[in-house]
């Protein structure tokens, strides 16, 4: 019943491609092309260039490395791309930019989606971590946030980590010990946000966390 109904508004309101505006999906071959998964990462806290997303420097992060899936633009089509997925509800939009984040996947490696609080969920419907994670394979939905109410947005690092202190936490019956996991989110700026989930995880047993994020902003 829900394919057909997503066929019959396919047929009435037919897609476009965000770029050219080319009907039949969100995005076309020619402009899927000008996205290019990035070839060079950085060390997660000087931006330096780094192998495989790894630190170079001393830090005090909890997660071991970050890999960026593509180049996040002011205005750019990625952009257009994430604000349609998480602001407009366009969760169809998961298949999508997943196939972006599946050349950079480790083998055997849990795949963890950075949680949504209650009332954000409620309000979009999906969480947009989640619905990338279920795309690259079985999820590992072990955490939990609490509702906050102060936007991450426009924050300071300092002010970032005040805001997120404890709002993360593990749900029970996970054994995470000795594992080595993948955390997904669809963007990073400071890596507050990830870092605090790494936390709890990293208290948890968890072994090694690499991150993996659709893009970084500056």
């Amino acid at each position: 019943m829900k394919m057909l109904l997503a066929k019959f508004v396919d047929l009435c309101f037919p897609k476009l491609c965000v770029g050219c505006f080319r009907i039949g999906g969100y995005l076309c071959l020619s402009c899927r092309a000008g996205l290019r998964v990035l070839e060079q990462q950085e060390c997660p806290l000087c931006r330096k260039a780094s192998k495989r997303g790894r630190f170079c420097c001393e830090n005090n992060f909890y997660f071991d490395q970050m890999l960026v899936a593509l180049r996040y633009e002011k205005n750019g089509l990625l952009k257009k791309l994430l604000v349609l997925f998480k602001y407009k509800y366009a969760e169809d939009l998961a298949p999508v930019l997943a196939q972006f984040l599946k050349n950079l996947l480790d083998e055997d490696f849990l795949l963890v989606p950075v949680p949504l609080d209650k009332r954000k969920l409620k309000q979009r419907g999906f969480n947009q971590s989640k619905l990338l994670a279920q795309e690259l394979g079985p999820v590992t939905d072990c955490l939990k946030r609490k509702v906050h109410l102060k936007r991450q947005a426009g924050l300071t690092r300092k002010d970032r980590l005040n805001n997120l202190d404890g709002i993360f936490s593990l749900k029970a019956g996970f054994d995470l010990k000795g594992k080595k996991l993948i955390l997904i989110d669809d963007v990073a700026t400071t890596g507050t946000t990830l870092n605090e989930c790494s936390k709890v995880l990293k208290e948890a047993g968890v072994e090694f966390i690499c991150a993996l994020v659709l893009a970084r902003g500056r």
